[in-house]
């Protein structure tokens, strides 16, 4: 029997015809698709982070609980003690654990269209339906809809950026209120780029009880670190944290996110930067 058949024995049809993830190559280009932070670390700093990195035990396995980060960054996101933090490898690695609680539930994935792309892409891999929530003309929730939609489709899970990435805007605090008490889904606000923005929904998650809140520290300046959290209330996080892998945060990432938290001043600087820049 040819490898090919092997191949073709083993893997379902549905990857058969489906293709990887691609990052286009961006050399030579100013690369703004990623929303990346534009400004590197001063120089000192950076130094003083190699010397830190230096110091690392690559020769052993990670906290796996990422425990010395757990109270900076309660500190500096000002996270209530009665919610708890789960860590993932970036954010899709989050979504990916949340999304893979749906498997075999006949329960759909649920999300703004457009929005990240990372939703859909997720469900069609641990084949979870997917069903996209229409905007309206403003970009905005079509509470009738959405409603009518996450029914129609038994939603598990609903993803709402906030702000939305693409449309860039803030979806009515009302609106996404009513679709959060309209529905029996749990409702997963994703804060990507709540730095810059003045809204703020992290006391939803202690206020509603089918609501938890996704950051990440990519778009403060630590993309290359891959560090996301999720925040809930303790019954949701000790069910998704069953499905994470171990050792998920490596030592490299795990340094350089507690050092970053030592000096989120810069971080903080440069966030307010770029809102300046985009208002020019």
């Amino acid at each position: 029997m040819s490898r090919n058949s092997f191949v073709q024995r083993l893997i379902p049809q549905w990857v058969l015809d489906g293709a990887a993830y691609q990052v286009a190559d961006a050399s030579g280009m100013v690369k703004l698709d990623a929303m990346e932070n534009p400004y590197v670390w001063p120089t000192e700093l950076r130094q003083s982070l190699a010397a830190r990195l230096a110091e690392t035990q690559l020769n052993r396995y990670p906290d796996p609980q990422a425990a010395a980060l757990r109270q900076p960054l309660r500190d500096w996101m000002r996270i209530p003690e009665s919610l708890e933090v789960l860590f993932g490898n970036g954010s899709d690695e989050i979504i990916a654990l949340v999304i893979s609680a749906l498997i075999g539930s006949g329960r759909a994935v649920c999300a703004p269209d457009p929005s990240f792309v990372m939703f859909s892409v997720l469900a069609r891999h641990y084949q979870v339906p997917f069903c996209p929530l229409p905007l309206d003309m403003a970009h905005d929730i079509d509470v009738l809809a959405w409603q009518q939609a996450l029914n129609s489709v038994d939603a598990g899970v609903v993803f709402v950026p906030q702000p939305n990435n693409p449309t860039g805007n803030l979806f009515s605090k009302d609106r996404l209120k009513a679709v959060v008490e309209g529905t029996d889904a749990l409702v997963v606000i994703d804060e990507a780029y709540t730095a810059f923005t003045d809204a703020d929904y992290l006391h939803w998650a202690a206020d509603f009880p089918n609501v938890v809140v996704m950051r990440t520290l990519s778009k403060v300046g630590l993309a290359g670190s891959r560090f996301g959290l999720l925040i809930g209330d303790p019954q949701w996080i000790d069910q998704f944290d069953k499905l994470r892998l171990p050792y998920n945060i490596n030592v490299l990432s795990q340094t350089a996110v507690q050092f970053a938290l030592e000096h989120a001043d810069v971080l903080e600087r440069q966030s307010a930067a770029i809102r300046e820049e985009r208002l020019a």
